[in-house]
């Protein structure tokens, strides 16, 4: 079962990227290639100074947990019931009241 006809989410949900492309292209004349692996270098940065541990905490995992969700995609989630049990569904229907 997918989204009803005439849906327009799917279009909204790219248009971020889209932004992102446009400006890619308009810092850089190689389609935004030299800009993003520019952008690339500074992110990977990032990620290396939130793994650096300092003298009050240790290393944080947060940055390689960041760099995993953008290069595989966030891990699934399992939906299980209580007690790592069974889903149990249950369908109710109200009854039209009457007077």
């Amino acid at each position: 079962m997918g989204a009803p006809l005439g849906n327009q989410n799917a279009i909204k949900a790219k248009r971020w990227m889209q932004a992102v492309d446009r400006a890619l292209e308009k810092r850089s004349k190689a389609a935004g290639i030299e800009e993003l692996d520019r952008l690339a270098e500074v992110y990977l940065d990032t990620i290396e100074d939130m793994t650096v541990g300092t003298e009050k905490r240790g290393p944080s995992i947060a940055g390689f947990a960041d760099l995993a969700d953008r290069t595989d995609g966030k891990a699934t989630q399992a939906i299980v019931g209580a007690n790592d049990g069974p889903v149990i569904v249950e369908i109710v229907r109200f009854a039209d009241k009457t007077p």
